[in-house]
Order: structure tokens, then C-alpha cells, then sequence
């Protein structure tokens, strides 16, 4: 009894059926944001109906290596909340090592690891009004990311060494399945996101069947 008073102080507190109160609510159809992220990647490697975690960078045990983000987004909406969202944004990792200096290993010889990338999503969006300042929803679809810097770099002795684009090496391209969940709050909105991807990095192809490399992002934004 009490749950269906709560429920009908509710309907006549709105005037409104549920279903409109869902509906009633105006947004702008196109909404530009300037967002700051959290990264982190991680390589997944997959041998029959194994699969193994990896940083792809240091063998120190570490699954993950971690970075940040500055980029935008716009969204647009149809109608109904469906609608789509795309942006760019410029990403930039670094993890570090203290090499032993004797053997011939990365661990060994080097001390820092960089890596910069520019990333483009390009998902379906859905967008559901709470209030007349706060909305959730989802978006999903692919996301593509170029990598324009990749090394490693010894501080002592100020070597360097590129491993984009090259065999064992980091890919210029990778492709992801994005899928993420947010919430806004007036002028400030905040997306969980994680990656999936689809493309093989070829990771050691004489034990290891496919080598993926999946990304998770969280962001905060700063809507116009």
C-alpha cells in the first residue's frame, strides 16, 4: 500500500501520465562538449579457448598501461533520444621501468615508455530526459584510434628507440567496438566507456593465435 501512495502522489504531483513525464522534456538536438579523460589499454592475448592479459609494452607483470585524454564531441538527436555522436580527441600514455642495464631486453635497457594517438568515435546514441537537467543514456559503434608517436626512451643515456608501425610493434590503426554508459547533469556530463579490438596486433603469431588490444575510458565533459 504504501509503494502504490508513493506511486500516486507521484502521477499527480507531475500531472502527467509516466509516459509523458519521459517525453515532455525539450533538449537541444545537437549538443558540443570539451571533455577530459582517464585511458587505460591493455593488450588481450588469445591462444585457442585461452586468453592472457598483458600491458604489451613491459613484461613486469602489469596488465594495463594507463594515459589521458583531451578532445570533443558533438551529438546530434533524430528524435525519440536516438540519435549520433562523433568527435576527436588527442591521447597520450606513458609508463616507466627501471632497466637493470645489463641483457638485451626492453625491461633491461630502457626507462620510459610513450605513446601518443588521436581518436575518432563514431557511435548510436540514446539519450533518456530524468529531469529537465538530467538525462542518461548510452552510445556504441566503432571507434578508431591512429597512433602518431610510439618508443621507448632511456633517460640515462638519452637512446631512443620507435616501435610504431613496425613488427612486434604497435599498430598505426587500430579499430575498437566502443560501448559506454553516462549521465548529464546540467552543463556537465560524465561517460563511462569501454573498447573492445578488432584488429590483430600479431603479438608473437607462433604461440599466441590473435592479439587484441582493448581500451577503457572515463571522462568528464563540459557541455555547450
Amino acid at each position: 500500500m504504501t509503494v502504490i501512495a508513493i506511486f500516486a502522489f507521484f502521477i499527480s504531483f507531475t500531472g502527467k501520465s509516466s509516459a509523458q513525464y519521459i517525453t515532455h522534456f525539450d533538449f537541444e538536438e545537437n549538443t558540443f562538449g570539451l571533455y577530459v579523460a582517464y585511458i587505460n589499454q591493455q593488450m588481450v592475448y588469445h591462444m585457442g579457448d585461452f586468453s592472457d592479459y598483458g600491458n604489451g609494452i613491459w613484461n613486469n607483470g602489469k596488465d594495463r598501461i594507463h594515459g589521458a585524454g583531451l578532445g570533443f564531441f558533438f551529438d546530434g538527436t533524430f528524435g525519440a533520444g536516438i540519435g549520433l555522436l562523433w568527435g576527436s580527441d588527442i591521447e597520450l600514455f606513458s609508463s616507466s621501468n627501471e632497466p637493470s642495464g645489463v641483457g638485451n631486453t626492453i625491461e633491461d635497457q630502457y626507462s620510459t615508455y610513450t605513446e601518443m594517438a588521436i581518436g575518432m568515435p563514431l557511435h548510436i546514441q540514446y539519450k533518456l530526459p530524468i529531469s529537465d537537467k538530467i538525462a542518461i543514456g548510452t552510445h556504441l559503434g566503432p571507434g578508431f584510434t591512429w597512433s602518431i608517436l610510439a618508443g621507448f626512451t632511456n633517460d640515462t643515456e638519452y637512446d631512443q628507440v620507435d616501435i610504431l608501425g613496425v613488427e612486434g610493434g604497435i599498430r598505426v590503426m587500430n579499430i575498437t567496438f566502443d560501448a559506454a554508459i553516462y549521465m548529464e547533469w546540467g552543463n556537465v556530463r560524465f561517460d563511462v566507456m569501454w573498447s573492445n579490438g578488432l584488429v590483430d596486433y600479431k603479438r608473437n603469431p607462433e604461440v599466441v593465435d590473435k592479439t587484441l588490444r582493448n581500451k577503457f575510458m572515463f571522462s568528464f565533459s563540459i557541455l555547450g
